[in-house]
């Protein structure tokens, strides 16, 4: 069975025999670690006896821990992964020898005030596709070279372009998902639309959509050997749609605020490893509730969905709803492949790896369903 690199909630970590697997430790981000304490211990006579009545109290968020995120992981070889460490300051796009932890880790490029996500590395080109976010909603198809430290934003607009993926067959070619941003005339987010799936040709720069409908969100395109397109389909919901009459129009306002609060603090978390307080400051991460986690920009019922799926009958149940379908495309056919799915690839044999936010599994060519790993909220899966 194939070795399965991931992600859990910020950490990364590696599958390995008898139904296990392994976290892996990000020098970088334990630099980073430590330097944030260093400068705390340096910092404590401002917030304590008359040294905080001097400087008048120091806000509460400075005084936090500041640990940061992986934001994606891609293998390189056999042994080799990268990895992207994002903090409150900027991101690091990073090598590790994942057979020795204790090797030094190499680095491509460090910068301030960028965040990366959902990479992907192609070993004929050395080129690593990424997406990327200067601090807002918006995120960019960036391309990055694994022996420079320079890099190219590839996409632009009113968007949310992410979790590219290389063609198999051509090193030209990326697929991604995007969703367009609707934006007030004075700038402000207004709404999020459906997710689709998008090819782009590099060396003609052309975009071809490839797969839209109004109903759905199309994520995590992936491609197999054969050139076969997979991606994920789910329903696509607009939160706190206004209804008719002036009482609606009058709560849109608010509720709409919550919901894209609800957007940026779901990004921030995930790039840079703090939530959003209330009152616009930064905040630790806090332990996820059981019961409601938000994912992919939805709010899913973790232990309601897991209940219902062992009613089910379900040998592995997860807490992916089973609205969250892995689709092949066949021409104009959209082929159910899984239910329940969070995140997926295929390895060169064809063999599709899937989590279902509770479990890592490995569906093979008949059918037959057979447990990797257990592991919570494993994402941006790569065999």
């Amino acid at each position: 069975m194939k070795k399965v690199l991931f992600l859990s909630e910020g950490k990364m970590g590696i599958t390995g025999e008898n139904q296990d697997y392994v976290w892996l430790t990000s020098q970088a981000l334990e630099r980073h670690k430590k330097s944030v304490r260093e400068i705390e211990n340096r910092n404590k006579w401002k917030k304590a006896g008359s040294g905080a009545q001097f400087m008048g109290g120091m806000p509460e968020y400075m005084s936090e821990e500041t640990t940061g995120s992986v934001g994606g992981v891609s293998w390189l070889d056999e042994r080799g992964i990268i990895y992207v460490s994002n903090h409150s300051n900027g991101f690091g796009l990073h090598i590790k020898d994942v057979l020795d932890e204790q090797a030094e880790e190499g680095h491509i490029i460090r910068q301030n005030d960028i965040y990366l996500s959902t990479i992907d590395f192609e070993k004929q080109t050395q080129k690593i596709a990424a997406s990327i976010s200067y601090g807002g909603i918006e995120r960019y198809i960036a391309l990055f070279d694994k022996n420079k430290t320079d890099y190219h934003v590839l996409t632009e607009g009113d968007c949310i372009d992410q979790n590219p993926c290389w063609d198999k067959e051509n090193p030209n070619i990326l697929y991604y998902d995007s969703a367009g941003l609707a934006k007030h005339q004075n700038g402000f987010v207004s709404g999020v639309g459906n997710r689709g799936i998008y090819k782009l040709d590099i060396e003609k720069g052309e975009i071809t959509d490839l797969l839209e409908d109004v109903q759905y969100d199309f994520i995590k395109p992936k491609v197999d050997q054969a050139g076969c397109l997979y991606c994920i389909r789910k329903p696509y919901k607009i939160e706190n749609r206004p209804k008719d009459g002036m009482k609606d129009a009058l709560l849109f306002l608010p509720r709409l605020i919550r919901a894209i609060f609800a957007w940026l603090n779901f990004f921030s978390q995930r790039y840079t490893g703090e939530s959003l307080k209330a009152g616009g400051g930064p905040e630790k991460m806090k332990e996820k509730s059981e019961e409601e986690i938000f994912i992919e920009g939805n709010l899913v019922r973790a232990e309601k969905t897991i209940e219902e799926n062992r009613r089910k009958g379900e040998r592995y149940p997860g807490m992916i709803p089973s609205s969250w379908e892995l689709i092949k495309l066949d021409g104009d056919r959209q082929l159910s492949i899984k239910q329940g799915v969070l995140d997926f690839d295929i390895d060169d044999e064809g063999m599709i790896y899937y989590s279902n936010g509770k479990h890592v599994l490995r569906l093979d060519r008949d059918g037959k369903v057979e447990s990797v790993c257990s592991v919570n909220m494993a994402e941006s899966l790569h065999v």
